[in-house]
């Protein structure tokens, strides 16, 4: 893979040597199967001549997403958030919010079309909480 992404650097490159061209190997593909979950602690996985159903094909998918996380760090976090969930069936919130405050703005939080539109669609822009 890596000499790909070379290769195409290397054509934008100006004044490149003539000899310095790194040939890609040859493209393979290498199916690694398909998993899905289905539920909570039931999943179905097929690998080659695998095939899996139930609470160690859901194991089997989680292990392989947290290992495909890219930082040790993400892998803890997201392995505790999933305890939690599965232990108390309480989800975390969900939502990224970056709230910043508006100097010329009367109501905070209310700074642009989209989060308005979401306030009266709410109802939180009457200020009833329904």
């Amino acid at each position: 893979m890596h000499d790909r992404v070379v290769l195409f650097v290397y054509r934008w490159l100006p004044d490149k040597p003539i000899k310095a061209v790194v040939q890609p190997r040859p493209f393979r593909y290498f199916d690694k199967g398909n998993m899905a979950v289905v539920g909570k602690g039931f999943a179905v996985l097929q690998s080659g001549g695998v095939r899996l159903s139930g609470f160690l094909a859901w194991m089997a998918w989680a292990a392989v997403h947290l290992e495909f996380l890219a930082q040790s760090s993400l892998r803890v976090s997201v392995f505790v958030q999933w305890v939690w969930t599965y232990l108390t069936g309480q989800r975390g919130s969900r939502l990224i919010v970056n709230y910043h405050e508006s100097r010329s703005s009367a109501k905070p939080g209310l700074h642009d079309a989209a989060s308005q539109g979401v306030m009266r669609s709410s109802g939180l822009a009457r200020g009833d909480g329904r």
